[in-house]
């Protein structure tokens, strides 16, 4: 779980963390503009612990984690090719609803990750989740001054698309 972990933290947070980045360079948004655009990501959330009880009972956790790496990794995606600054409060709100999508199933699998230790379970997905968001945005930001924003957000996208593909394939082995 610890590697999963890893790898949710590396492409959401790389990609989030120079999304406003993008806006700004892409549209010149005002900053206030771009924090509104950003808080879909809240909206999505919201929106996620809304129906979460409905959500949990009708979709299994494997399919939960396909649907989270699709939603928020190809919302990513599809926020590195927009033309129209219109598409990204939408595309945040997808953000947000996948990444809880996928999220809530890694963090629940951390708990047992070690049934007879679930503290211990539970730290090494914190820490695993932490160094993922630090090297995934000291990455994103060596490849957007090589290549730019579009290939490296495309990428991050596509990246946690595969992740929840991964996962869906792979759920068995996870503790």
């Amino acid at each position: 779980i610890s590697g999963a972990s890893v790898a949710e933290s590396f492409f959401f947070f790389g990609a989030f963390a120079f999304t406003g980045a993008l806006l700004k360079e892409r549209f010149d948004l005002s900053y206030t503009a771009i924090g509104l655009i950003l808080s879909g990501f809240g909206t999505g959330g919201i929106l996620f612990n809304l129906f979460v009880r409905h959500i949990v009972r009708r979709i299994r956790p494997r399919l939960m984690v396909t649907l989270g790496g699709f939603t928020c990794g190809g919302s990513i995606f599809a926020v590195s090719q927009i033309g129209d600054w219109h598409a990204a409060f939408p595309l945040m709100i997808g953000i947000g609803l996948g990444f809880y999508l996928l999220h809530n199933v890694l963090q629940t699998r951390s708990t047992e990750a070690a049934p007879g230790a679930r503290g211990v379970g539970v730290s090494l997905f914190g820490i695993s989740w932490t160094m993922g968001q630090g090297l995934g945005v000291a990455v994103m930001g060596a490849g957007v001054s090589a290549f730019g924003f579009t290939p490296m957000m495309a990428a991050y996208g596509l990246g946690l698309v595969a992740l929840g593909l991964w996962m869906r394939f792979n759920f068995h082995r996870l503790p």
